[in-house]
């Protein structure tokens, strides 16, 4: 009885512990989060079924982007069966770089300290 109990606790040991080997990542898998990126980059990835994420460059000033641009995670299958779990990616367009922001109505990429904070109207 000691036996058997020994067996099934070491079977149940050695499925847990395999539950957290970690599978290299395919060659062709570029990044898997924005953090491995480049400074002024992020990890972006496509709408197509089999996407591959990629580091792209931020969006500089006058550049388009997009006002909903949030980082996802997210899990790939790929036809080699390859399994990739992907975190603070985005979805094709990389937010704006530091200190730009991205206005809703040109989809672009501003500075908001060169704004002016009011028209120009003349006041006498």
């Amino acid at each position: 009885m000691y036996m058997r109990m020994l067996l099934i606790g070491l079977a149940l040991y050695v499925v847990a512990a395999s539950a957290y080997i970690p599978i290299p990542r395919p060659r062709y898998i570029e990044c898997v989060d924005s953090r491995e990126c480049a400074k002024n980059e992020c990890c972006s990835i496509g709408m197509g079924r089999f996407s591959v994420p990629v580091c792209k460059a931020m969006p500089e000033a006058g550049e388009p982007c997009s006002p909903d641009a949030n980082p996802v995670a997210l899990n790939v299958t790929y036809p080699d069966n390859a399994f990739v779990r992907l975190k603070n990616i985005y979805y094709n367009v990389c937010p704006c770089n530091l200190g730009l922001t991205c206005t809703r109505g040109s989809s672009t990429c501003t500075d908001p300290t060169s704004q002016e904070l009011f028209n120009n109207l003349d006041f006498y």
